[in-house]
């Protein structure tokens, strides 16, 4: 029985408590088993541990709380999945898999300190950010309404910031999560039951291992394009090696290895006709993976992740052909950066 681990992120007002409570009722009524994290900042607040954004002492302390409270959460329900999957209790083993839902996790720590401070409270816990990341099989970026259109934009008891501040805690949440290996980008919709087929359509392609892509990708032209706008504080810049390994039947297996601020992680991805399945490795199995199918080639390339204001696409430098390309996902609601140059369509 499989495991899966998907996080709900995104700024204040973009419904993720709401959605995911829908999505487990759902998920439930279709054969599997959900276990659901809390969001650990909203549960201090309730118990009445604020924050205060105008005191960088207390700020610190405060995202400290919330780096032991959600790493004690996590492990738990993750030990606790972990621990039933070949099990044969009869709550579980009619069970199409166990499912996480996260309702944020550590990394959006990141939308409340600045990068130096966010890096310190990793560095205490001896965090590497790519790693951590890429324990989630998929994320789902819920993009705020204070991103989008202020005018729906609202406030509650635990929720009090102002549109301004919400829409720049949005972007910065983005930014840090726009370097993970599966994130969806979802911006607002007027209906929520839109919003609800969107996240469940997500869920399709992940569970059902069922890829149908709509990215497209574009020759850059260097000559006219800002590369240099492009920084920590509005992408993520990480060097990725594809690692092909033999063919066995109609079956294509390729290991990634990605790297960030000195650190890696491994993602195999099995690709079939139809059928993609993309899931984190430990490097001891990497190892065993290229010693068992041997390498046929590999790619090299760097990697610029963007989320801009609900945008989300990727500049990438294919070093085997020393080209940079743009790609991202052709929709109506696509803006073209205007940083970016093509050479052709």
């Amino acid at each position: 029985m499989e495991v899966y681990k998907i996080a709900f992120t995104g700024g204040p007002c973009a419904g993720k408590t709401r959605t995911i409570d829908f999505v487990k009722g759902k998920l439930e009524k279709d054969g599997y088993y959900v276990i659901t994290i809390p969001e650990t900042a909203r549960n201090l607040i309730t118990s009445k541990l604020l924050p205060n954004d105008q005191d960088r002492e207390h700020t610190m302390r405060f995202q400290n709380y919330v780096i032991r409270m959600q790493t004690v959460k996590e492990k738990i329900a993750e030990e606790y999945a972990e621990g039933l999957k070949n099990k044969q209790f009869d709550f579980i083993k009619d069970k199409k898999a166990i499912i996480i839902l996260y309702d944020r996790s550590i990394i959006d720590n990141r939308g409340y300190l600045n990068q130096d401070d966010y890096e310190c409270l990793l560095q205490k816990y001896n965090y590497e950010e790519i790693k951590f990341m890429d324990k989630f099989d998929m994320v789902i970026d819920l993009i705020s309404t204070a991103t989008t259109d202020k005018n729906l934009y609202c406030l509650d008891e635990e929720r009090n910031e102002p549109d301004d501040i919400a829409s720049k805690i949005d972007q910065e949440i983005s930014t840090a999560w726009s370097m993970h290996h599966n994130i969806k980008v979802l911006k607002p919709r007027i209906k929520i039951e839109d919003k609800y087929e969107d996240v469940l359509n997500c869920f399709s392609g992940l569970l059902e291992s069922y890829s149908e892509s709509n990215a497209k990708k574009l020759l850059i032209d260097e000559n006219n394009t800002d590369l240099s706008y492009y920084n920590e504080t509005n992408s993520r810049k990480i060097r990725i090696t594809n690692i092909c390994l033999a063919k066995s039947f109609d079956m294509n297996y390729v290991v990634v290895k990605r790297q960030y601020n000195g650190c890696t992680s491994y993602i195999s991805n099995i690709d079939t006709v139809n059928h993609s399945n993309m899931r984190p490795i430990s490097y001891g199995r990497y190892l065993e993976t290229i010693s068992t199918y041997g390498i046929v080639s590999t790619e090299d390339m760097e990697v610029i992740n963007v989320i801009d204001k609900g945008n989300h696409y990727k500049l990438y430098n294919d070093y085997n052909k020393g080209l940079w390309f743009i790609e991202f996902d052709e929709d109506k609601n696509f803006i073209f950066p205007k940083h970016v140059k093509v050479k052709t369509k």
